[in-house]
């Protein structure tokens, strides 16, 4: 099993307005960051919270509902993880849990000041 990831700052997307926090592993990180790479995407960090940032990134650019866009960056990690995202123009934050295969991965959360959804 690859080492434990935490990150102890954000990282963003291209646009700035995604941050996210990842801790737990990405056994596919690589081939994210390659693909990533590809579509334009600039990486201003190699850890996996930038990777997760850049897929909710890229899921928004199709549908603007970020518990989706979450759950959709989440499913494409590998893995034992779980995330925080904040959408930086409204401060909505998404937290979510993904699973090794086999596992159910727990659906993403939209945090607000009235508690969890």
């Amino acid at each position: 099993m690859p080492a434990l990831q935490t990150e102890s700052h954000p990282t963003s997307d291209c646009t700035g307005s995604i941050d996210a926090l990842l801790i737990g592993h990405v056994d596919n990180l690589e081939l994210l960051r390659s693909r990533l790479r590809d579509q334009g995407h600039v990486l201003r960090s190699g850890s996996a919270a930038a990777v997760l940032a850049h897929l909710v990134e890229r899921a928004l650019a199709v549908d603007p509902d970020l518990e989706l866009a979450v759950q959709l960056g989440m499913a494409q990690l590998q893995g034992s993880s779980s995330g925080i995202v904040r959408h930086v123009p409204t401060g909505r934050v998404v937290t979510a849990a993904g699973a090794d295969a086999g596992a159910t991965p727990v659906a993403p959360r939209l945090v607000t000041a009235a508690g969890v959804r």
